[in-house]
């Protein structure tokens, strides 16, 4: 890692670089909150994409390529990067949407304990100042396609209500979305802020 200007709000945000082989290959650069500049002069632009997430356990990890050195972490984030740079990949969203992503457990040095203080104490701002935030609760189970299909369902007849009830009749779809509420993500206490 580059040090971190303490007295500005330096953070790092991470770029995620096309293609289909493994390891993932990612950049980091260095920018400022306040002021939006950057050490990047490539770059069009300051959006940028916070993540949600829960870290998951220690182990199993798998490793990218960060600023071309191998660089371990833990599955949970892995499977999120893989999935973000596969919808880049299939077109699914514009280059720039995506290209900038604040990921805690990649953008701080988390061996270094007053970069990471400081870093918290930014959160709040950062995600704030984010263009959006996606979250990533975890990798596609049984049931996830039939509780976001009825989520989506419900979301449609309260927009265009016809009853005063969405109703539970498809124990499926019923099971599939209790299933998503108990996932870890939700018991985070972070994603009140995030």
């Amino acid at each position: 890692y580059t040090p971190l200007d303490r007295y500005s709000k330096s953070i790092r945000l991470l770029e995620i670089l096309p293609g289909d082989d493994l390891p993932i290959s990612c950049l980091l650069h260095t920018f400022v909150l306040s002021t939006g500049a950057t050490t990047n002069t490539s770059n069009p632009g300051f959006d940028f994409t916070a993540l949600s997430y829960t870290w998951g356990p220690r182990n199993p990890t798998s490793q990218i390529l960060l600023n071309g050195d191998l660089f371990a972490i833990r599955q949970n984030l892995w499977l999120a990067l893989w999935a973000i740079r596969n919808k880049i990949n299939q077109g699914c969203f514009q280059r720039y949407d995506w290209q900038l992503l604040c990921i805690d457990a990649i953008c701080i040095d988390q061996d270094n304990v007053l970069e990471r203080n400081h870093q918290v104490s930014l959160m709040k701002e950062i995600y704030s100042q984010a263009s959006q935030v996606l979250v990533w609760l975890g990798d596609e189970r049984e049931g996830s396609r039939t509780s976001f299909e009825f989520i989506k369902e419900g979301s449609v007849q309260l927009e265009y209500p016809t009853t005063a009830f969405i109703t539970l009749s498809n124990s499926i779809a019923y099971n599939a979305l209790l299933a998503l509420y108990r996932r870890e993500y939700w018991a985070r206490m972070w994603i009140v802020q995030e």
